[in-house]
């Protein structure tokens, strides 16, 4: 983001005046670098606004878990008479999805074509598997998919994939999975998330093999050692670890604690804690989505190191602060 906010600034200092193509790359660029409250700077900073800087924000608010106020937006821009375009419906319904409005997502996909004249892509049809599987409609997504007039995409399998983990269903996750890696059989979180379905039904084997741990980072003994400094903090405060969420063969207790606290997520805060300075902004990117022991672990830890952490999953934007996350818990 500093070069962007450099770019920004210098745009600034020679008055050059914002067109919507300049106000559409700072808004996105904002986003998704976690500065939201920048990127509604630049939007409402603009008197003219075509349907890409409106879209742009409403993807902003929609990654952020601004659910409604994205769809406030929409109905903003619908009263400004500016015509909602393809991208704009896929923001909107990526709002519902990560903030549960299953009813708003699914008025607004039955609208597209008939209201506004926008014919359905199969992003549209992979955002209504997210809304209904991750509102645990696991059936009510099938049918969707059985019924799409489009063959289904590696995007929509991999929408039921996400949903089916989330909500422990072995048997159809098993079928999502076989379906995205016909269509994708390189497909890296594919694998990982097959990897996590071979451990619910006992294929151990092909669980070691796609999750052998890594500790080549030349960094790797001091953050193992913050680690450690993380693990009996969160002891003290009370944390029991949730092994309910391991996915490899562990038997003794401890070994499936220790497992579990080395998650990815948890090795990249212990990384940003020892790299960066006390009053720092920890950021974090990882293509699949966070895990419950791991995003009630970054709650904790940025109230016991009073510090913000911003975690971008596969699906969204997740700030911690205070103990507090921005997704209310709902991912």
């Amino acid at each position: 983001m500093a070069v962007g906010d450099w770019i920004h600034e210098n745009i600034k200092k020679q008055r050059m005046k914002l067109n919507c193509h300049l106000t559409t790359s700072l808004i996105d660029m904002y986003s998704k670098c976690g500065n939201l409250e920048k990127a509604l700077d630049v939007f409402h900073s603009m008197e003219r606004r075509d349907v890409f800087v409106w879209s742009s924000m409403i993807a902003g608010l929609a990654m952020h878990g601004h659910g409604r106020a994205a769809i406030d937006l929409f109905y903003r821009m619908h009263e400004a008479k500016v015509k909602p375009n393809a991208v704009t419906f896929t923001n909107v319904l990526c709002a519902g999805s990560h903030s549960g409005l299953v009813e708003e997502g699914m008025m607004f996909f039955n609208q597209i074509e008939p209201v506004y004249g926008v014919v359905p892509g199969v992003k549209h049809y992979a955002c209504m598997v997210d809304i209904l599987g991750c509102a645990d409609l696991l059936e009510e997504a099938v049918e969707f998919i059985e019924k799409m007039p489009i063959t289904p995409s590696a995007s929509v399998w991999g929408a039921l994939l996400g949903a089916c983990k989330i909500h422990e269903n072995v048997e159809l996750a098993e079928q999502a999975c076989s379906r995205l890696l016909e269509l994708e059989p390189e497909n890296d979180g594919a694998l990982v998330l097959l990897s996590n379905i071979y451990a619910k039904t006992w294929k151990w084997d092909d669980v070691s093999e796609l999750r052998k741990s890594d500790d080549s980072h030349p960094l790797s003994k001091e953050i193992y050692s913050k680690l450690d400094e993380i693990v009996a903090k969160l002891k003290s405060s009370g944390h029991v670890t949730n092994k309910s969420l391991l996915l490899q063969l562990v038997d003794e207790e401890d070994m499936k604690e220790q497992a579990l606290n080395l998650h990815s997520e948890k090795l990249a805060i212990a990384f940003g804690l020892i790299s960066t300075s006390p009053s720092q902004l920890i950021r974090i990117v990882k293509n699949l989505r966070a895990c419950g022991d791991c995003h009630t672990v970054a709650k904790l830890i940025s109230k016991l190191y009073n510090r913000e952490i911003l975690l971008r999953d596969r699906y969204r934007f997740h700030h911690f602060s205070g103990g507090n996350c921005s997704c209310m818990d709902y991912w």
